[in-house]
């Protein structure tokens, strides 16, 4: 799915680089406006005391970092706008009191001295290089990422690649190539990371295997979760990504709710919505020790492509102020747990039932639910047997289902021509990290390390 993107110069380019609106207003006309709202008469109307300024937020503990991207009004990465140091310079001087940290997305139009500026104000960077469908521009991003490590202008992570596969622009084989190019030509002592969707990252282990750190986009608004069960949503895929490619170390790179936009499910934009996850959020990453890049410093207003809510996800406007609510999270204040998930069932001895078994010649899907263990821990492996051959469920390329956080899952049975056949459905509880081996043909026999694998299992015939 093609979502909150846009392009860079003449390619496409993430979602990330935001241009910054401002509002001009006519003085001359308010003068006369003003001039004119007196009563009659000639006289004039009774001056008014200048409103008072709000005062400067409390920070006291700053967040652990932000995305950030520099573009001011009529500036913007699809129109190739070269970015200057004083600018650069500007932009970052209004994030060194809120954070300790900025990630940057391209090493292209100015953005290849983002290191340099950084470091000259005390700010951490992680710098990214930008991966498209254009192998020209990979090359000069790739390039350029390289020689900003080797000057010491980056810290001793960088990132190459942002939502590569949820955009498509790659297949895996190409970007496994493309990352490990830079691998090769990065100094040692700098670790490479590679940013995508929770989602992708799951799907595509081959990808996580290249990259030293492993970077997550995981957005509740996205997913159309309420604001009530946001940060039961981040713990919960969070968890299952850890647990998933550990032992590497896993850090969210962009996450948060905009202000304005429309509804997506049970997801709500608003200014309230936006303070509570923000303030929740990062409740939630120091009580679970959780390093993270928040989306995003400020608002862009050129990044309407993605929809209605691209121009509203900074938590400063785009002036550089600080948006109504947010700086309760830099004031210190305790935060209430918002994120502990309950076991389905209660914890105890991991469970799995079928919910909804599909009648023999029909082609509905196979339901069920696994209890007594945390369902971000495990997946469900599900063969069907066919003229007495095991195929694995919903395909060779993708044999496992992830549990929902209630523990129920889905999974279609009948991908294959003859599956509405099967004699015998069998599903086995499987930790998150296990490996299914894939095959590419029916098996006379489920194969054994599947069942001394599992931690619970479950077969019907029909």
């Amino acid at each position: 799915m093609l979502r909150r993107r846009s392009a860079w110069g003449t390619t496409t380019m993430h979602r990330s680089l935001r241009l910054i609106g401002r509002r001009c207003r006519d003085s001359s006309l308010m003068l006369l406006l003003a001039s004119c709202a007196g009563g009659g008469g000639g006289s004039s109307p009774a001056p008014t005391a200048p409103s008072p300024s709000p005062p400067p937020p409390v920070i006291n503990e700053k967040v652990s970092g932000l995305d950030f991207s520099p573009y001011l009004d009529g500036q913007s990465p699809d129109l190739g706008t070269p970015i200057s140091e004083n600018q650069l310079t500007a932009r970052m001087q209004l994030l060194v009191p809120l954070t300790r940290s900025v990630r940057t997305y391209s090493t292209t139009h100015g953005l290849e001295n983002a290191g340099k500026v950084a470091h000259t104000l005390g700010l951490n960077i992680t710098v990214g290089a930008f991966l498209s469908a254009d192998a020209q521009q990979n090359a000069l991003q790739a390039a350029n990422l390289i020689a900003a490590a080797k000057a010491g202008e980056t810290d001793d992570t960088v990132i190459v690649g942002s939502e590569v596969l949820e955009r498509g622009d790659l297949s895996e084989t190409a970007l496994i190539a493309e990352l490990r190019q830079v691998r090769q030509a990065l100094p040692a002592t700098i670790r490479m990371g590679y940013a995508d969707t929770a989602y992708q990252l799951l799907a595509h282990p081959a990808v996580v295997d290249e990259a030293d750190v492993v970077f997550a986009n995981i957005y509740p608004y996205f997913d159309g979760v309420p604001i009530e069960q946001a940060l039961r949503h981040v713990d919960f895929i969070f968890t299952r990504l850890q647990a998933q490619v550990q032992p590497k170390t896993v850090m969210l790179s962009e996450t948060g709710w905009p202000t304005a936009g429309p509804q997506r499910g049970g997801a709500v934009p608003s200014a309230g919505n936006a303070a509570t996850y923000f303030r929740n959020f990062t409740g939630w990453a120091r009580a679970k020790h959780v390093e993270y890049f928040y989306f995003e410093a400020f608002d862009e207003a050129w990044k309407t492509a993605e929809g209605a809510q691209g121009p509203h996800w900074g938590i400063l406007d785009s002036s550089g102020n600080l948006k109504t609510g947010m700086s309760a999270a830099f004031d210190g204040t305790a935060v209430t747990d918002t994120w502990n998930r309950s076991i389905p069932g209660g914890a105890g001895t991991a469970a799995l039932q079928f919910t909804a078994i599909p009648a023999s010649g029909s082609t509905d899907n196979l339901r069920g639910q696994l209890t007594g263990v945390d369902p971000a821990l495990y997946r469900i492996v599900t063969y069907i047997c066919v003229d007495d051959l095991w195929y694995p469920k919903p395909s060779y390329a993708s044999p496992t289902t992830y549990p929902g956080i209630d523990g129920n899952w889905t999974v279609d049975v009948t991908t294959g021509p003859m599956d509405e056949t099967a004699t015998k459905i069998a599903a086995y509880v499987l930790p998150v990290a296990y490996r299914v081996a894939q095959v590419s043909a029916g098996t006379p026999n489920i194969p054994p390390e599947i069942e001394t694998s599992a931690v619970a299992k479950r077969e019907v015939m029909r």
